[in-house]
């Protein structure tokens, strides 16, 4: 559990689904801290240097071939060189490690990767650069044993979907993090204020835009 008073550190991130699936970080100086009144006078993550959350179940989010949907609100800083981990199931960001991930890459734009843990790999990036343009909503998914893709909102009306085939490979992976890959390396420096995971389905696209209606409104983006 975490304290919300302003620069807490945040031990634990727990899974609203019933499933017990809960981040952790035991380690006090890799625990994200809480900063109030970020986004429409709500609190926020605040991941620097080698922060990040990492589930206690390693199977959890393990998808296979089949469908998943998640959805994150952050922001994040300038990228010199390397890449910043959104979340992921991956222990690396190449095609020998299984899982997913999504980042933003040295050109600061938004790469979402699926491996089966061997050299096949399925990656898609979008055409906008997007920091700089505040806190902005990234949803990576699959159809079932079909197509993955990227969805991308600003409020400066920024938006991109971008896909690539997916049939057939299978994506399960490791423990899910958020704030870097679940090893701890290619931290994000930036803030989350809500991340939504589904595993075994994707959203329907109206489906879709309640979701990305509740985010909006509650988060005040304009999206």
């Amino acid at each position: 559990t975490f304290s919300k008073a302003q620069g807490n550190r945040v031990r634990a991130l727990r899974d609203c689904s019933g499933n017990r699936n809960h981040l952790r970080q035991n380690t006090a100086s890799k625990q994200p801290t809480i900063l109030q009144g970020v986004q429409s006078n709500r609190a926020a993550f605040s991941f620097a240097s080698n922060d990040f959350l990492v589930g206690t179940n390693d199977s959890a989010f393990d998808v296979g071939t089949g469908a998943f949907d998640v959805y994150i609100i952050l922001n994040f800083d300038a990228i010199s060189s390397g890449f910043q981990t959104f979340f992921s199931t991956k222990s690396a960001a190449t095609s020998g490690a299984a899982g997913i991930a999504a980042f933003a890459n040295a050109a600061e734009k938004v790469r979402a990767q699926g491996a089966n843990g061997s050299s096949q790999k399925n990656t898609t990036i979008t055409s906008n650069a997007y920091n700089g343009k505040g806190f902005f909503l990234v949803r990576v998914s699959r159809v079932d044993n079909g197509t993955m893709g990227t969805y991308t909102l600003c409020s400066d009306g920024t938006t991109e979907t971008k896909t690539v085939s997916a049939t057939g490979l299978n994506f399960d992976g490791g423990n899910f993090a958020i704030g870097g890959l679940n090893n701890g390396n290619n931290t994000l420096q930036g803030k989350v204020v809500e991340l939504l995971a589904f595993k075994g389905i994707r959203l329907s696209n109206s489906e879709r835009d309640k979701v990305v209606s509740y985010l909006s409104t509650k988060y005040k983006l304009g999206l």
